[in-house]
């Protein structure tokens, strides 16, 4: 049988490197130059790849595409393939072909917070001695997982909206969508719904036996599941201002100490509630994971603290892509903020953040090549907006703006490729500046 794969990434070669492995014969297709280390890999096991490939020619013979997820639907060689009547199979939807018939995929996805919470089962898992992969959207592909070892007991999956596009018979044992809100929508033609339809896909083909949690003040995913009556799902109600951390699941509280958290914010909040879930769902107690709340120590770049200086607190929540992101991390905080935004609009929409900022944001900093729509938007309920396209400059008149108490976030509400090569870049590049003038100070 013959496989071809669309797109050389992380994904693509571990899909590649699966399919080889289990008899496939295998073409690699890239349009653009392949990164030297995943290149090696492909070499390594002497798989066929054509990088830098503007137009290619598809036979026949082929049996099926696995599509990387970062390849839009509107692609040329998309549309080949449809127009030839083959196959188009997602990278999550072919690795979970191949997993054990014991092993139970937990598949989380949203909006915002997947990276934070599948952690979370994660560690929680692995503080239990289970047998856990996090594989997906974060670090390994699904596919380079099982190449490398399949013998697990739970793959924790984070996915993407762009990773559902294709799936035709996944089928997690437990998922959640964590949120829906606006992201990405250059990629669903500026079309709420067609982003919402994409992310729903997750449970299309769940049994009654398998469980979808979700929060029930996730207005989006909540009229959605009255909708499907037949789907076994546990809601949330989350209150972080308890004096506990506090959560009804169904008929259930589950109680536990503030104190035993390292990180703060509604949405890690929402984030740790819907872990317990998952992980009291699996039929692990409670009680046993309390003592390993505290070792979770955050993911870098999520409302990160940098440090302080004259009272100033300093954050780095440059993974804060889109608006909801924004929306919680100012939410977290009872301070006036100097606001650090911009990059690439990915179609925002800031008017749900205008009451928020006329309350909170004393300063405006936007750091981009295009920061029109963001002055735009803010100019009525923002007292000062300043512009730049230098991360030091910006950190600079950040301090200059800041009064004592007063909180420096970054957090961007849009994509950093204008600047970075992504947000791990810009976050880091945050900090580096900021640590320097606070040293530079003190």
């Amino acid at each position: 049988m013959l496989v071809i794969i669309f797109g050389a990434g992380e994904s693509g070669v571990g899909a590649a490197l699966l399919a080889q492995a289990k008899g496939y014969a295998v073409c690699v297709l890239d349009q653009y130059k392949i990164k030297s280390s995943l290149k090696a890999s492909l070499q390594k096991f002497q798989i066929p790849f054509m990088e830098q490939q503007k137009e290619i020619c598809l036979e026949k013979n082929i049996d099926f595409i696995v599509k990387s997820p970062g390849i839009p639907n509107d692609h040329p060689w998309i549309i080949l393939a449809k127009k030839k009547y083959i196959k188009i199979l997602d990278e999550i939807e072919f690795a979970s072909y191949h997993i054990s018939f014991h092993s139970k995929i937990i598949a989380i996805t949203g909006s915002n917070g997947k990276s934070t919470t599948v952690h979370l089962l994660y560690h929680f898992l692995k503080k239990k001695k289970k047998k856990v992969a996090l594989v997906g959207n974060v670090g390994k592909s699904f596919s380079r997982q099982l190449f490398e070892n399949s013998d697990y007991d739970y793959f924790v999956v984070e996915i993407s909206s762009f990773q559902l596009e294709y799936i035709h018979t996944f089928k997690p044992h437990i998922a959640a969508i964590l949120n829906i809100s606006p992201d990405h929508l250059d990629r669903y033609q500026y079309d709420l719904q067609k982003y919402i339809k994409a992310k729903w896909r997750i449970i299309q083909n769940m049994s009654p036996t398998d469980y979808f949690v979700y929060h029930k003040d996730e207005k989006n995913i909540d009229d959605i599941v009255k909708n499907h009556p037949s789907l076994t799902s546990i809601s949330i109600a989350s209150d972080p201002n308890y004096p506990f951390l506090y959560c009804h699941v169904e008929k259930k509280k589950i109680v536990l100490q503030n104190s035993h958290l390292q990180c703060f914010g509604l949405h890690y909040h929402k984030n740790v509630c819907l872990a317990l879930t998952i992980i009291n769902l699996l039929g692990i107690p409670l009680v046993d994971i309390q003592p390993h709340l505290s070792s979770f120590r955050g993911l870098p770049h999520r409302l990160e603290y940098v440090g302080h200086c004259h009272q100033v607190d300093i954050y780095n929540d440059a993974k804060a892509t889109n608006v909801d992101a924004v929306y919680r991390a100012i939410c977290s905080f009872d301070r006036p903020i100097v606001w650090i935004a911009g990059g690439i609009d990915k179609g925002n929409d800031y008017t749900v953040l205008l009451a928020m900022a006329a309350k909170k944001i004393r300063s405006l900093i936007c750091l981009g090549k295009d920061n029109i729509l963001l002055k735009q938007s803010f100019q009525e309920v923002i007292p000062y907006i300043f512009e730049t396209t230098t991360m030091l400059v910006a950190c600079q008149k950040a301090f200059t703006l800041a009064h004592r108490h007063d909180v420096i976030l970054l957090s961007p509400a849009c994509a950093s490729f204008d600047l970075y090569k992504n947000f791990e870049a810009k976050g880091n590049d945050f900090k580096k500046n900021m640590l320097f003038l606070i040293q530079s100070v003190q």
